[in-house]
């Protein structure tokens, strides 16, 4: 079993692996997984995503990449915090400036 890596907003049971890593901050899905012989069995919560912990990733993403955070990019954060864009237009806009 393991996580730290998003594999989508269900798990996957593979023959020698099991990943729970639904990202709960970006998709709200938490995903637990109940091993008590047998096939696992899994626990699921939905929630809101958490906006700041996106915004974090976007960030670092960002630096990662070599760009300046400049004041369009943070107005972009602050645009994705309020809801007036989402996070695949704030990505679109870190990622060309």
């Amino acid at each position: 079993m393991h996580g730290h890596t998003i594999v989508g907003d269900k798990p996957v049971v593979t023959k020698n692996r099991v990943s729970i890593d639904t990202g709960a901050y970006r998709s709200g899905i938490l995903t637990a997984a109940v091993f008590a012989g047998g096939p696992p069995k899994f626990l699921a919560t939905a929630g809101r995503p958490d906006k700041g912990a996106i915004v974090r990733e976007a960030m670092i993403y960002a630096m990662v990449k070599g760009r300046t955070l400049t004041q369009k990019i943070r107005a972009t954060f602050d645009d994705f915090l309020a809801g007036s864009i989402d996070a695949s237009e704030m990505m679109r806009i870190v990622e060309g400036s």
